[in-house]
């Protein structure tokens, strides 16, 4: 038996990295791409959060979360 829906603890971490982007506070799980200097990223990022924490979110490691941000500014740039 598991406990909760998958996608609520991901909605979870996603909602508390919006707050903490939004009051200017480094995100703790890498999941807001914001643009910065017209350029997209993920922004500061708590590095004391591991990714085997944000496994229990079941949010992607930061690498790869970084490659989508990564991603995103390559289908702009060619847009």
């Amino acid at each position: 038996m598991t406990l909760g829906e998958e996608r609520a603890w991901t909605l979870t971490a996603m909602a508390w990295d919006r707050w903490l982007v939004a009051t200017g506070k480094p995100q703790r799980f890498g999941t807001q791409m914001i643009k910065q200097g017209g350029r997209w990223s993920l922004g500061e990022v708590d590095a004391q959060v591991t990714d085997f924490q944000r496994s229990f979110y079941a949010v992607p490691p930061l690498y790869v979360q970084r490659q989508r941000a990564e991603q995103l500014q390559r289908q702009e740039d060619m847009g």
